[in-house]
């Protein structure tokens, strides 16, 4: 009756023994085929020597923007507040027309 405890561990020592080999012969293929993958795609697009690709500049398409005298916001002139003012010869656009009210009260100051 001894023998049979001492014959069940065995079984189990090469079940384990036998799931090891599996797993590492299954990590080493794993391996493998990841490094046939990196030489595959090494030969495909070789690494290019010289100076760098420059890519070309998009030109941009778009509406000039132009600053508020009063907030210094930037805005499309496309949708500026429809009053304008001219100061030294200059357009003056708003975003607003609470900035243009300012604006206007702030110039009356300064001409009193």
């Amino acid at each position: 009756m001894t023998a049979w405890p001492e014959f069940g561990n065995f079984l189990r020592f090469r079940q384990t023994r036998l799931l090891w080999n599996i797993m590492v012969k299954l990590i080493i293929i794993a391996v493998v085929l990841y490094l046939g993958y990196r030489i595959f795609r090494f030969l495909q697009n070789p690494p290019r020597q010289g100076k760098p690709k420059v890519l070309r500049k998009k030109e941009v398409k778009g509406v000039d923007l132009v600053e508020d005298p009063v907030c210094h916001t930037y805005i499309p002139l496309n949708s500026v507040y429809g009053k304008v003012a001219e100061k030294n010869g200059k357009t003056v656009y708003f975003c607003s027309q609470k900035c243009f009210e300012k604006y206007r009260s702030d110039t009356r100051q300064e001409d009193i």
